[in-house]
This record gives structure tokens, C-alpha cells and sequence, in this order.
């Protein structure tokens, strides 16, 4: 059913605009006539035909308000459609681990001195699992904490001076995948999350675009924001052969979930998509940029 509805997404709106309009005319012009009746009469009769063209034209009011905002065909919001032709913005995110360890971050959760020396941060003071005080936290001359600090508190020390990334010191590190790597792709952004229903309907039809024309050079992209183990569980009852990411916030616009953006072989945004959307929709999109 779903799908029905966004193959036909165009027509259903129009058609729904189109009975709204007429029959909320029609009930108006009863709804004058019943009470010009009404008012000489005064019938129980004539007062319960008026109320019932009342609700029936509220109704239907409604119902081309609903039609707007939830089936107008637009194909994204205006700062989605702004991109259109212009270079992707950056965009990079975290691949997906194949499985989740227990002790996943507990061991040498990253006290490597790799890139220490860029910050200023020498390496002295890293045995037994403590990071030197007077090495993490100088400001000028001034020591701000005391001699030793857990790498809990050294991490927490440096999100807030806001220092460039230092491998394993931060608990967000550098995203590993650039949407840039993927030039000369046809590259599908999708932004979604397993508790969004309209992105778990549109999956299959992905995952379809992605084993169809996976080998002409489209690539499938899903990007969220939720935290691992929510992204494996879904993929582990719900098998797919497009790529999945992590990011904390997505830098595009997007008015909601799912927003999809399709990106040509040469970086460029040339569609974009507010809402659900069927297999046939998709390849319309993509098939001329292959």
C-alpha cells in the first residue's frame, strides 16, 4: 500500500486537492441555503441538514490541508532544492564496525602519543592508564588541574579547549569515509533512522536500486545518527547490500526523515527528495546520470 502511494504520489494529490475544492463549494453554498431556511422554518429537521453540511465541509477542508503538507509532490523543501547543481557540501561519517565487543573502548581506549606533538601534548605521563595533568591542560604558564587526571578527565579537558583531533584522545574522532572519495560514483544520500516507519518503507526500494545498478557505478548511501549497536541490530534482521554510516548531525538540509540527495560522478547535487519514495521514482533519478 505503501508503495501504491508513492508511485502515485502525484495523482492521489491532485485528486484529493481537486474533490476537497468542489465539495467544500458545494457545502458552502447548502450550508447558505439550509440556513436562510433555518432562520424562517426553525425545523429540528433543517437544523440537523445544517449541521451535517457543517462537519462534512470541515471535513473536507481538512482533507486538503492533510493532501498539502503530506502528498504535495515537490520533491524536497526549498533549501534541500537550493543545492540543486551546485557542488556537494562536505560530508564524512563513521563506517559501521562488523560486530560489537563487549570491552569495545574499555582497553588503551586511544592513549597513543601518534599526533601528540601537533598539539603540544607530549607523551610523558602515560604509563599505568594517567595522562599528566601540566601536559593536557596548560593554558600559558598556568596549571589548571591537578598533577594526574584519568583519560576520562584528560578527554573531557580537551573537547573544551576545542583542539584539532588528536587520534585516540577524542571521543570523536575524524570521520574515516569522505563523500569526495566516492567521486566518479553515482552517490544516493540517505538520511533515516529505524524508529522513522517512511524510511523502513523505502529500504527495500534502495536496497533494490543498489543490487540493480550497483555495477554501472551507483552507490547507496544510508547515514544516521543513531549509536551502532541500534544500526547493526536493524541490519542484522534486515540484511542490505547498500553502505551504512554514522554521523552526529547531518550538515545538509533536511526538513525531516527520510531526505534523500542524489549526487552525480563529478560531486554535483542534482536531485533531492523530502519523504518516502518508490523503486521507480529513485530510478528516474538516477538513471540518466549513469
Amino acid at each position: 500500500m505503501t508503495e501504491l502511494i508513492a508511485e502515485y504520489r502525484t495523482l492521489i494529490f491532485w485528486a484529493l486537492i481537486l474533490v476537497s475544492f468542489f465539495t467544500v463549494r458545494a457545502g458552502l453554498r447548502r450550508m447558505v441555503h439550509l440556513s436562510e431556511t433555518f432562520r424562517r422554518e426553525r425545523t429540528l429537521r433543517d437544523a440537523l441538514r445544517l449541521l451535517s453540511t457543517t462537519v462534512t465541509t470541515v471535513v473536507f477542508v481538512g482533507l486538503g490541508f492533510l493532501s498539502v503538507f503530506a502528498l504535495y509532490p515537490g520533491g524536497g523543501d526549498p533549501e534541500m532544492r537550493a543545492l540543486h547543481g551546485k557542488p556537494a557540501p562536505a560530508l564524512g561519517w563513521h563506517g559501521l564496525p562488523a560486530t560489537l565487543s563487549e570491552d569495545e573502548g574499555s582497553e588503551d581506549e586511544g592513549l597513543e602519543d601518534e599526533g601528540l606533538e601537533d598539539e603540544g601534548l607530549e607523551d610523558e605521563g602515560l604509563e599505568d592508564g594517567t595522562v599528566d595533568a601540566k601536559v593536557i591542560s596548560r593554558e600559558g604558564d598556568r596549571e589548571l588541574m591537578p598533577d594526574e587526571m584519568t583519560p576520562e578527565a584528560a578527554r573531557e579537558v580537551l573537547a573544551k579547549k576545542k583542539p584539532r583531533h588528536v587520534p585516540g584522545l577524542l571521543n570523536r574522532p575524524e570521520p574515516e569515509h569522505r563523500l569526495q572519495d566516492l567521486k566518479g560514483e553515482v552517490v544516493v544520500v540517505n538520511w533515516w533512522a529505524t524508529w522513522c516507519p517512511p524510511c523502513i518503507d523505502e529500504m527495500p526500494a534502495l536496497d533494490r536500486l543498489q543490487q540493480t545498478y550497483g555495477d554501472q557505478g551507483l552507490r547507496v548511501l544510508h547515514l544516521s545518527d543513531e549509536d551502532d549497536a541500534t544500526l547493526l541490530e536493524y541490519l542484522a534482521e534486515n540484511p542490505m547490500s547498500t553502505t551504512h554510516g554514522r554521523l552526529d548531525r547531518f550538515p545538509w538540509p533536511a526538513a525531516g526523515r527520510p531526505s534523500t540527495y542524489v549526487v552525480d560522478r563529478e560531486g554535483v547535487v542534482r536531485h533531492s527528495a523530502l519523504g518516502s519514495r518508490s523503486y521507480k521514482q529513485f530510478e528516474k533519478m538516477i538513471k540518466p546520470l549513469l
